[in-house]
């Protein structure tokens, strides 16, 4: 076993609270902050390891905003869909709605990179009277045949509802 070399320290300007890692097709670990960061609702992270693996570097890929589009307050750990390399996470809050969106972190195979086009987010729940789409996402999100599932605080009948 391997153990994992000391980052630098997560911060505000990182990001703080983070979740779970995961290992991108790039050999990078990646994750999120749930927040603190450039505009303090959470992050997108990257770490890097050294070529001898003694050191490890943490890079912001993506500082969540709250506003538009983009989402606020990042919840579980990132999930990636294996038939693109595409890593996918939710938002508690945020989106156009106000009650959390999906993102996207894009694999791209040629480079051999991650990156965030945009905002990342590729759907905002809709809250309000649309409650049967659910709201504020409570966790993480897994993928399936390429299509993603998780659950959410509010909305649907008994105030958890599966998203796909």
């Amino acid at each position: 076993m391997t153990i994992f070399p000391a980052a630098e320290q997560f911060s505000t300007n990182t990001g703080l609270y983070p979740g779970g890692l995961i290992q991108g097709k790039d050999g990078n670990f990646y994750g999120v902050c749930n927040s603190d960061g450039a505009n303090e609702w959470g992050t997108i992270f990257q770490i890097t390891l050294s070529s001898n693996g003694s050191t490890a570097t943490i890079t912001v890929i993506h500082a969540f905003s709250g506003n538009g589009s983009d989402g606020s307050g990042p919840v579980g750990d990132l999930t990636e869909d294996p038939s693109t390399g595409n890593l996918y996470g939710a938002c508690s809050g945020g989106g156009t709605g106000g009650f959390g969106c999906i993102f996207r972190v894009n694999y791209n195979a040629v480079n051999n990179s991650y990156s965030v086009n945009g905002n990342g987010t590729i759907y905002s729940f809709p809250g309000g009277s649309e409650t049967s789409q659910g709201g504020n996402p409570a966790a993480g999100l897994v993928v399936v045949n390429g299509t993603l599932y998780g659950t959410t605080f509010s909305g649907g009948t008994e105030s958890l509802q599966i998203l796909t």
